[in-house]
């Protein structure tokens, strides 16, 4: 790779991230936001329908749109991925044909409705078949090609000319099926007949219950099931791209477990090679933060997604020889997520083999519901934007990195997924029936969920990395050549069959080959006694008297026999923590390296066979670079020193140069914490959430939250005129107030009794977010009144066919005064590390805060958007200028940094190290450090009320405090487990602010 190549990495690196259609959606926007994402550094986005979009999708208008979007990323050279549909499970317009149905279990005193058809009964229950709408049949060969002919051929083929150019493939989301029940479907127990020859009717209680033989039933049934997904699905999909030219590509659903894999999809790993960019879709952001710490919503200790969900799609990719491989990150998590926190996601998943980043999401509008629909929200309207080139870039040159050399594993661990449909017992969470505890035991497939979970974990963490393979591609791709076991593209030397209690003919045909020509197998906790599903007898001690093979009962012992020649040994004190993406080409070995723990420095040494050059690739700035080894007894060690979350990417090249010497130097520490001067780069703000509302304009409610309101009303079915009244605080008359406001020329507005102009002046962050002169408050209390007409649906549960809102709605909104003042609180009492908490009684005052000692957030800051800085003056003698003196900082509250010397930009911080070299800016004597920080949109957009504080989980009912009880706001003005009056904020800036001389 070129330097060039690397500092400006091809478009092909640069990700294809998702791009949120959830409005009504305008020529012109659509064109200025596909020139801003290329300005951003984007290489690709889905167009993706999305929830709130006003549109006549799939008619002649959407198209015109689509004409505009693919016209114009045309003319920019930005790539569009189109949309199939909406996802299987939401096709609008299918014939009961093409409908998937599902097994519903009902008491025999329960009615069987006209939509349901009788499978069978046993003890009491009746197990019926029923259609579930919009849910396409994946299993039915008929029904896809319909579902082709109308998602691919009808919808996209007017735009074939730029399949393969500027159109880079097809996407596919989340190909599933309910996941509260089992699939079922009219020609199944014909199918199922022909190819087990008995009937699953009269056994399909065995799915639910443990009596018979119910593990080769389930065995049968799912295997069945999960063969028709790939043959009448992803192959008759995967074979129209082929004819068509275009690329395939999507993820699948329920990657996590075993449990959710059956629940979801029948299986994922057979499925990953039929797409050109096989992806996964990590939502929600559980990290060990260093600050801002971002907790696990239910606090549990297991994150499956982390280790398991990458292993498998990764392995599959490699063995089917794909060399794009996408993680879709961040969504449903938090608009706080930072740069630094993007990028350490990335980069956990880039060491476990993932190249290509889809950022979830970039959102059209932030208009209504949308602004709380599944945070973060990237586009023009973040305060950071304008930096975002920063992040795009570190992102792309690290895929380019991970992109280079070839896969290098000797150890497959076969995916135990046929056993875990032989234990997996009835549908999601066992909804349809509560079972006695010993008829229905409740956590079978969990405890084996865990075993897997362990055993991946304990792998990676003593740098055992290994591919899962799976039966079915094994039958399709597997081979033995010499004591060397084949999956496609990827060959391994050491076996491990892991807690299996079934295998295949075939994968037992191809071991005792293997083991027969020198091939190690290791079995783990306990020896299969099952082939096909179907019980033997034999079978373990055919398994345990083949050659080369041995028996270990705990993790420990398999670790132990693992070879610990990988082409490199790891040494230092917590090497657990350490990821390390090793990949080779001839003469070259790639290291990507990455300290997984956010909360702890370390430092490692490599050990590396030969001697090397090595060069050290940095993704923030692009260059490339020696980087200083030793050499003793035909060795070369590496020493890396890494903060934590902290990445290091490093090229070794065959061939001894001569050692750079590094010398400890005695370094001087200036401490410049302590008082620094806020200058603020836009208006501050105040979000007014809390409101009173009338029907008459006389008698007025008790106050509520303004979504609360929308509830009510909504609940009501209530049309007609409404007030809205809105009070505040000032400690003094405060002049030239603006009010941003949603829609306000359907509004009139009052303030104090004097109506205000609803002339829009312009917009506050989100063009949505229009702008009207407030004028001048008072001192003391303030009282803003809004009437306007009233209009809403009751609400009622989500459903994937109200995406397209046709049907006009009012949508009540926090409206938000700006101004130059400062926003005054008490601060509260928080235990949740990261959160500043404030009383809801803010004071609006007129001295604005000058100074703060490290945070601006409670220094009259609490909802402010937009840049900020913190700045002080700094001695530096002659003396000192003679060295190097950088700017350290210890704890960083901001998206980014930009970091201004004596007036002039020396460089931006983002993610760690948070260590930067401004010699060349200082002079002898003062010197004014100024530190500007770019924010989010969290503290103004929120969820605030969460007492619980920064969750790595967040949905629109994170936004209302409540689940399920529909009159939640009744018990909102006391704190309970879901919500708390008060604010819980992020910190604004820094601490641990010191200059270090060496």
């Amino acid at each position: 790779m070129s330097d060039n190549n690397f500092k400006q990495p091809l478009q092909k690196y640069r990700g294809c991230d998702l791009w949120m259609l959830n409005d009504e959606l305008d020529d012109k926007e659509l064109e200025f936001q596909i020139e801003e994402m290329k300005d951003k550094g984007f290489g690709c986005v889905i167009a993706r329908t999305y929830n709130g979009l006003k549109s006549d999708y799939p008619g002649e208008d959407f198209m015109h749109k689509m004409d505009v979007i693919i016209n114009k990323a045309k003319e920019v050279g930005l790539q569009i991925v189109l949309q199939a549909a909406y996802m299987p499970k939401a096709c609008v317009g299918l014939s009961k044909e093409e409908t998937l149905g599902v097994i519903e279990c009902k008491k025999d005193t329960e009615e069987i409705l006209s939509d349901e058809e009788l499978i069978a009964s046993y003890e009491g229950i009746n197990y019926v078949f029923r259609l579930i709408e919009g849910s396409l049949n994946m299993f039915g060969k008929d029904a896809v090609k319909r579902y082709i002919k109308r998602s691919y051929q009808d919808a996209w083929m007017k735009y074939s000319h730029e399949f393969g150019k500027t159109i880079r493939s097809i996407w596919v989301d989340e190909p599933r099926y309910d996941s509260y029940h089992i699939p079922w479907f009219k020609e199944l127990p014909e199918l199922f007949m022909e190819k087990y020859g008995y009937d699953i009717c009269k056994n399909v209680h065995m799915l639910y219950v443990n009596t018979g033989d119910y593990k080769k039933l389930r065995y049968d049934f799912w295997t069945l099931l999960r063969d028709l997904m790939g043959e009448n699905y992803f192959k008759q999909i995967r074979q129209w791209c082929d004819k068509n030219g275009i690329g395939f590509s999507g993820h699948l659903m329920g990657e996590d477990t075993l449990k959710s894999q059956i629940e979801d999809a029948t299986a994922n790993m057979p499925y990953y090679k039929y797409f050109d960019t096989p992806g996964i879709d990590v939502l929600k952001v559980y990290a060990n933060k260093k600050t801002d710490e971002i907790k696990n919503y239910k606090d549990e200790r297991l994150w499956f997604p982390k280790y398991t969900t990458p292993l498998q799609c990764v392995s599959a990719a490699y063995q089917a020889g794909k060399e794009d491989i996408l993680a879709e990150l961040y969504g449903c998590s938090t608009e706080s997520v930072s740069f630094r926190d993007q990028k350490y996601y990335f980069d956990h998943f880039a060491a476990l083999g993932i190249n290509h980043r889809c950022a979830h999401a970039v959102f059209y509008s932030l208009n209504g519901f949308r602004k709380r629909f599944y945070p973060p929200h990237i586009n023009y309207y973040q305060p950071y934007w304008s930096k975002y080139k920063v992040m795009t870039d570190c992102v792309a040159r690290t895929s380019a990195f991970v992109s280079k050399g070839k896969p290098v594993s000797d150890l497959l661990v076969i995916h135990p997924l046929e056993t875990a449909y032989c234990i997996k017992q009835g549908a999601h969470n066992r909804s349809e029936i509560t079972y006695s505890a010993d008829l229905y035991p409740t956590h079978t497939i969990d405890r084996y969920d865990f075993k897997l979970y362990k055993l991946t974990t304990d792998l990676i963490a003593t740098q055992n990395y290994f591919h899962f393979g799976d039966l079915l591609t094994i039958l399709e791709d597997g081979k033995v050549e010499g004591d060397k076991f084949i999956i496609g593209k990827m060959s391994y030397t050491t076996v491990v069959l892991p807690y299996l209690e079934v295998v295949s003919a075939d994968l037992l045909c191809k071991l005792q080959e293997y083991t027969f020509n020198g091939g190690k197998l290791i079995v783990l906790g306990n020896v299969p006694d099952r082939i096909d599903g179907t019980y033997d007898d034999t079978l373990q001690s055919k398994i345990l008297s083949m050659k080369n093979t041995c028996f270990v009962k705990e993790l420990s012992q398999l670790i132990s026999m693992l070879d610990s020649d990988r082409g490199y040994r790891l040494m230092g004190e917590a090497t657990e923590d350490i990821l390390v993406n090793y990949r080779c080409d001839d003469d070259k070995k790639y290291f990507f390296i990455l300290n997984d723990n956010c909360s702890r420095e370390n430092t490692v040494h490599m050990e590396i066979n030969g001697e090397y050059t090595a060069r050290v690739y940095d993704a923030t700035t692009g260059e490339i670079s020696l980087y200083p080894v030793k050499y003793s007894d035909n060795n070369t060690y590496v020493e890396c020193h890494l903060m934590g979350a902290q990445s290091v990417m490093i090229e070794l090249e065959a061939g001894k140069t001569c050692e750079l010497k590094t010398y400890s130097k005695r370094k001087t520490v200036i401490d410049i914490d302590g008082k620094w001067d806020i200058t603020s780069y836009n208006d501050n703000v105040i979000n007014l959430e809390f409101a009173r509302f009338s029907k008459d304009g006389k008698e007025y409610s008790k106050e509520y939250t303004i979504l609360a309101i929308q509830s009510i009303l909504a609940s009501e079915e209530y049309k007609g005129e409404i007030y809205l009244k809105y009070n505040f605080q000032a400690d003094d008359q405060i002049d030239n107030l603006t009010l941003a406001v949603e829609k306000p020329e359907q509004q009139e507005f009052y303030l104090n009794g004097k109506k205000i102009d609803n002339t829009v002046t312009g917009y506050y962050f989100s063009k949505g977010f229009k702008t009207i002169n407030l004028g001048t408050c008072q001192k003391g209390d303030n009282e803003i009144i809004i009437k306007r007409e009233f209009f809403c649906p009751a609400p009622r549960e989500m459903n994937l066919f109200d995406l397209f809102m046709t049907k006009p709605k009012v949508e009540l909104e926090s409206i938000y005064v700006t101004g130059d003042f400062s926003v005054d609180s008490n601060v509260e009492n928080s235990r949740f590390n990261g959160d500043v908490k404030l009383s809801k009684d803010f004071v609006l005052s007129s001295s604005k805060k000058g100074s703060c000692f490290g945070d601006i957030t409670s220094s009259g800051y609490p909802f402010y958007a937009g840049s900020i800085s913190l700045s002080k003056d700094v001695e530096i003698s002659e003396q000192d200028l003679a060295k190097t003196v950088s700017l350290k900082i210890g704890t960083a509250h901001f998206e980014m940094c930009e970091v201004i010397v004596n007036g002039k930009n020396a460089g931006e911080l983002s993610w760690e190290p948070y260590t930067l070299d401004i010699t060349s800016h200082l002079k002898n004597g003062k010197n004014r450090i100024e530190l500007k920080f770019y924010t989010t949109l969290r503290n103004l957009l929120g969820p605030s009320h969460n007492p619980r504080g920064e969750v790595g989980l967040q949905s629109p009912a994170q936004f209302v405090g409540h689940y399920d009880e529909p009159d939640w706001y009744n018990w909102a003005d006391v704190d309970s487990k879901d919500w708390t009056n008060s604010y819980n904020l992020m910190h604004l800036g820094v601490y641990g602010v010191s200059l270090e001389i060496v």
